[in-house]
Formats: structure tokens, C-alpha cells, sequence
């Protein structure tokens, strides 16, 4: 029965009013530039207060870069690569999967680096 009256609150009340509000707020607080291509685009609403931070194309290709991996168990890097999926480094925060050269520029910081702090 909670979980009944939950769905009905927020479906009927909750959902319906943030995506009223909310989208005008994220124009205003989201960033407008794409986190990885640095191209500008419009933030979109996902859902509890969670906004796009990449443009379409982008998003497109992490989609299809984990159903590849999914499938055939490698993946395409944006460099064109194609590298088995255990060897791959994959970000927690974007889910882009990266060769050893990219995942270095991604975060930052080489292996060595890492291993000596």
C-alpha cells in the first residue's frame, strides 16, 4: 500500500511540478557547455533533480560504446582504438571507456604519478 501511495504522489504531484519548474532553474545553474566536447547545448531534465552535462552526440556515443562492450567485449575508444573491455579504463562519473594514453589525459594524472602519492 506505501509503495502504491508513493507512486501515485509522485507520479500525479512530484514529477509533474518539477518538470514544470525545475528546467527554467537549470538554465540558470546548469552548465551549458558540454563536459567533454566543449560544444554548447541546452541542459536536459532526467529526473530527480538530475540535468544533462553532455551534449546529444556525446551521449550517443557513450550509449553505444557500452552496448558494444556489452556485446562483443571490447570497445571503441574516441581514438578510433578497439581494445578488449578488461583492459579498458572506464570513468564512474561519465562512463566513457579510455585506453591507457586517454584515461591519463581523463583523469588527469599518469599511473606513475598514482602509484607514487
Amino acid at each position: 500500500m506505501k509503495k502504491l501511495l508513493w507512486a501515485i504522489w509522485y507520479f500525479l504531484i512530484y514529477a509533474p511540478v518539477v518538470t514544470i519548474f525545475m528546467p527554467d532553474k537549470a538554465k540558470e545553474v546548469q552548465p551549458k557547455v558540454c563536459r567533454r566536447c566543449e560544444k554548447e547545448f541546452e541542459p536536459v531534465y532526467r529526473g530527480k533533480d538530475i540535468f544533462s552535462v553532455r551534449c546529444d552526440e556525446c551521449e550517443r556515443f557513450i550509449v553505444a560504446q557500452t552496448m558494444e562492450a556489452r556485446e562483443t567485449d571490447r570497445v571503441t575508444t574516441r581514438s578510433g582504438g578497439s581494445i578488449p573491455v578488461w583492459i579498458a579504463y572506464r570513468c564512474l562519473y561519465c562512463g566513457e571507456y579510455f585506453n591507457q594514453s586517454e584515461a591519463e589525459e581523463h583523469f588527469g594524472e599518469t599511473r606513475l604519478a598514482y602509484s607514487n602519492s
